[in-house]
């Protein structure tokens, strides 16, 4: 007998190498593998292709010669092009692939989706020669899938109006390119499906290409992201303002607050489980830090300006996910960016490109500064919040490791603001517990 979930397509494919692996190892579950499965395998390495790991085909399957197939399920009829290189994929019947391909891909004729059908009639694109791979989900009740036609390749968005921002993508998108902000052209506008097609600009993100790179490189990188904040905050703003553009409601005492609650009642209260009176001493203190950010000039936002949605196509940085933007101060943009927990830039980096940004906008550094570390608490303790809340989701668990980490930069950001003590407290006791926890994963952004 032979037991493997197949909730997944992660778990489809370890099923796949738990039967080669049986079969290698003369377990009796390798007998799942039959003889003509491997006879295929044989066909392919004599055909110039390179197999590797293992390989599952179905029939019909045609590898172009120096094509590289790893760990991957081909189903029937599937044709790859010469010299591609195919790793962790589960193919679907038909489907026609080239260069570099992971993850899943059918045709998308197959996919049974009227809207994906109307969208690739509507760019020009025939059904069918066209494939469709799934996207990582990012929230907000919209759908991404890259559609693939020859050499060509786009963005599928198709989404819900439960958050009514979603539908304001393009046209927020269409303003900020106008205004010189670098943001993925809008190739095709569906508003009564709910649906849209942008241009595909790629999966490294800021966060991909600073990786290890030293210091002066990341430098670099981000000085390349912040002119476009520039930008945004700035000449974006003035057309929005000029157009008064309806936007997402601009961040004053409410929207402040909305975040403060989310903090206390997800993370405060869900996870810490802290008493009424030391939530409540916190909530006392951010409305305090709120009303001080909310007597900032307000400049155009894009709202959630984290690594995650800053992509890099040929050096140049693309932001997307900008379908919240609204009015607000610099400094809530700019803590999104430089105190992302994802990130975990150093101090002294994150000072260095502050007075970059000021010296672009003609702004007094050390005043800028003062006020940054306001936002960041501001900033940080949202997004802490919606980590607890998200990773409290069915499948979303992992969303929880990312909470020592914004701890971390939240007690580095308490350090420069005075009043906070109640808050300061449970930070430390945070960033404790977490180390105590995760001994071997207390990297201090410092």
């Amino acid at each position: 007998a032979f037991w493997s979930d197949l909730g997944t397509p992660a778990d489809y494919l370890a099923a796949h190498a738990g039967v080669w692996r049986a079969w290698r190892a003369g377990r009796p579950a390798g007998r799942l593998l039959a003889a003509e499965a491997r006879r295929r395998t044989r066909r392919l390495a004599r055909g110039g292709a390179r197999p590797r790991g293992w390989v599952a085909l179905g029939a019909e399957v045609s590898v172009d010669p120096g094509a590289q197939i790893e760990n991957s399920v081909l189903w029937d009829g599937v044709r790859v092009g010469p010299g591609a290189r195919v790793r962790d994929a589960i193919l679907g019947a038909g489907v026609r692939v080239a260069g570099c391909v992971t993850g899943v891909r059918v045709r998308a004729a197959a996919a049974g989706d009227p809207r994906l059908t109307d969208l690739i009639r509507g760019l020009g694109w025939p059904l069918a020669q066209t494939s469709v791979s799934p996207m990582a989900p990012r929230g907000s009740n919209r759908v991404f899938q890259r559609l693939y036609c020859g050499r060509r390749s786009a963005i599928a968005i198709t989404y819900s109006l439960d958050r009514p921002e979603n539908a304001l993508y393009v046209r927020n998108a269409r303003l900020l390119r106008a205004a010189g902000v670098s943001v993925p052209r809008v190739l095709l506008d569906r508003p009564a499906q709910q649906a849209c097609v942008l241009e595909d600009v790629g999966n490294r993100s800021l966060l991909d290409v600073v990786g290890s790179a030293p210091r002066g490189r990341v430098l670099e990188l981000y000085r390349r992201v912040l002119r476009q904040v520039v930008v945004f905050h700035t000449r974006a703003a003035a057309a929005a303002a000029r157009r008064r553009l309806p936007l997402c409601e601009p961040f004053r005492l409410p929207l402040y607050r909305w975040e403060h609650r989310l903090f206390a009642e997800q993370y405060l209260r869900g996870r810490l489980h802290l008493p009424l009176s030391r939530i409540r001493a916190v909530r006392a203190e951010l409305e305090t830090l709120a009303r001080r950010l909310n007597r900032e000039p307000p400049v155009l936002l894009h709202r959630d300006l984290q690594s995650s949605n800053i992509l890099f196509r040929g050096g140049r940085p693309c932001l997307i996910d900008f379908q919240g933007m609204r009015f607000g101060p610099a400094v809530y943009d700019l803590a999104s960016l430089l105190c992302d927990p994802y990130a975990g830039l150093a101090a002294d980096v994150q000072s260095e490109l502050l007075r970059f940004y000021a010296a672009r906008r003609g702004l007094d550094a050390a005043a800028l500064e003062r006020v940054f570390w306001r936002g960041a608490v501001q900033r940080l303790t949202q997004a802490i919040g919606a980590y607890a809340r998200l990773s409290a989701l069915p499948g979303m668990e992992d969303y929880a490791r990312h909470i020592p980490a914004g701890l971390r930069m939240l007690r580095r950001a308490l350090e420069h603001v005075d009043n906070l003590p109640a808050l300061r407290r449970i930070v430390a006791d945070g960033v404790r517990l977490a180390e105590q926890e995760a001994p071997s994963c207390t990297h201090d952004p410092r």
